[in-house]
């Protein structure tokens, strides 16, 4: 995918694409954001499939860190450069290649821990979900990237299938059934946090009372945690360098404090 975008997008430099849940994501900084986001869709689907046509092997090269810094500030790859300062010492830097060095295209290669599929003839079919943006590493004070969201499979088939799932998910959508249904809504004073409705009310304290006369024949005792922590916490768990964007801060003068929105935690008894 990000080898479509640079041939589709000359100057477009790209982050990391790691894999979702739901299929592919890759961020970058656009050369040309508006093209991108509207008539570009169609050129990366044909740019995806002539390269899944040719198909077009993946080659993995363990390269010094040396080698990889002077590779990517010739290519003015930046993005890469931060990413290649941030691995930790003593780590294999490993590049991979995509296409045949003596064939017109050329080769594109890219900073990646991998692995990858031997080579495109695997991947039968391509699919751009969506386009969104995204602060590089989460902070506003860093550049606007592009998120590019995708997925693939084997053959067309499946990518139907996926694709019907997926609108019939929608349909499902507890965001769009719990205002119909009048359970929640939501206002700008609590972005992503729902102000439950009497009968949403109702259904949360049923849902309560049920997870709670569950306790004695599981063994659970019920403790409430706070809705705050420290960002060390997260620090920890890996939480703040992997989904900073996504979670909520409270600053005070001395100390940075964070949030997941999780509901109180259920230890298990030792019995």
């Amino acid at each position: 995918m990000a080898d479509a975008v640079q041939r589709l997008f000359p100057g477009t430099q790209v982050t990391i694409g790691p894999r979702d849940r739901v299929g592919l994501l890759l961020r970058l900084l656009a050369a040309r954001r508006r093209a991108l986001l509207g008539q570009g869709s169609a050129g990366h689907r044909e740019g995806d499939a002539r390269i899944i046509k040719d198909k077009r092997p993946f080659a993995r090269e363990e390269v010094t860190r040396a080698q990889a810094r002077e590779l990517f500030e010739k290519l003015g790859e930046t993005f890469k450069l931060k990413i290649l300062d941030s691995l930790p010492p003593g780590d294999v830097i490993t590049l991979y290649r995509h296409g045949h060095a003596k064939s017109p295209q050329g080769t594109w290669v890219d900073l990646c821990r991998g692995p990858h599929v031997p080579n495109t003839k695997f991947i039968g079919a391509v699919k751009l979900t969506s386009v969104a943006g995204a602060y590089w590493r989460g902070d506003e004070k860093n550049p606007m990237l592009q998120r590019i969201y995708g997925t693939a499979f084997r053959t067309e088939e499946e990518l139907a299938e996926y694709l019907k799932n997926i609108e019939e998910a929608k349909a499902r959508d507890h965001r769009k059934l719990g205002k119909e249904l009048e359970l929640f809504m939501f206002h700008e004073y609590a972005p992503a946090m729902p102000f439950f409705l009497p009968r949403g009310a109702s259904v949360y304290h049923r849902l309560v009372e049920y997870i709670r006369g569950l306790y004695l024949e599981y063994g659970y005792e019920e403790v409430i945690t706070p809705q705050i922590f420290d960002k060390r916490l997260f620090e920890t768990s890996g939480h703040l360098t992997n989904y900073r964007e996504n979670m909520f801060f409270a600053t005070t003068t001395t100390r940075s404090r964070a949030s997941r929105r999780r509901s109180p935690i259920k230890i298990k008894r030792r019995i």
